[in-house]
């Protein structure tokens, strides 16, 4: 009797030591798992500005053996043009990135002009190890009630493919304003950009989430890592995730915090 009775504690033990560590490994799958969402956020919320970036950079022709630029217009008109930034096989541009395929843009009228479109789509397009698709929409609203430069946003169809073949979609619309910079059109390393919007997705791992910007964040162009304040609160099942830029410093790092658990990630480029 004594014999059963120890032998009914000792499964019991096991049993509740097995479903203990069980749930720390699920827990910390789980964990992981928000974590992946939150980089994959901030990492196609930069990826996916890049482009407008790059768009400013190569608007007009340019002698560079990479990417080289062309741009098309009806006879005797500056507008509408069709502009391909080819950056072939690859090589290495603006904030040490390597690119390659093409970035293809259409484009109604000045950047600046109250009303113009810049519509932007990609064929083959890399950078680094990350193969990027969709539409990406920018049209100017005029100034707002700040006197800002506005412009709203729209990337549909978002798709990062990483080098493993994990797959990440994404969908947003934001407004950005150009609070710095416009001043000196031509230098688009001093440009910064109040951004806010909402973005909808999926991550590497297959499950979706939607985000908003709860602090706007703050895109400076003089900073490698350009995303460099701001807050965004993302929602994924029953599980809130914030992600934290900080508080203007150039820095590759964010505070995510899980369900009230703060973590520090490196961002990629």
């Amino acid at each position: 009797m004594k014999t059963t009775k120890l032998l009914i504690s000792l499964l019991f033990v096991t049993f509740s030591l097995f479903l203990f560590n069980s749930c720390k490994e699920t827990d910390t799958n789980l964990q992981n798992d928000l974590i992946l969402t939150s980089e994959d956020d901030a990492l196609a919320e930069n990826l996916f500005d890049d482009l407008s970036f790059q768009a400013d950079l190569f608007q007009t022709e340019q002698k560079t053996t990479c990417p080289t630029v062309t741009i098309t217009t009806p006879e005797g008109e500056l507008f509408p043009r069709d502009i391909v930034i080819d950056f072939g096989d690859g090589c290495e541009g603006s904030l040490g990135r390597i690119r390659k395929g093409k970035i293809l843009i259409h484009q109604t009228d000045f950047c600046y002009i109250e009303g113009a479109v810049r519509t932007i789509t990609l064929e083959d397009y890399y950078v680094d190890q990350y193969h990027l698709e969709g539409t990406k929409v920018i049209t100017n609203d005029g100034r707002n009630a700040e006197n800002f430069l506005q412009q709203t946003i729209t990337l549909t169809g978002g798709i990062m493919t990483d080098s493993l073949g994990n797959v990440a979609t994404r969908d947003a619309v934001h407004v950005r304003e150009w609070i710095q910079g416009e001043d000196t059109q031509f230098d688009f390393f001093d440009n910064v950009w109040r951004v806010n919007g909402t973005a909808s997705g999926v991550n590497r791992l297959g499950n979706s989430y939607t985000s908003v910007i709860t602090e706007p964040l703050i895109f400076d162009m003089s900073c490698m890592y350009k995303l460099t304040q701001g807050i965004i609160s993302i929602t994924t099942d029953l599980h809130a995730i914030t992600i934290d830029y900080g508080d203007g410093t150039c820095d590759n790092e964010a505070t995510v915090t899980v369900d009230g658990v703060s973590n520090t990630i490196q961002l990629k480029r």
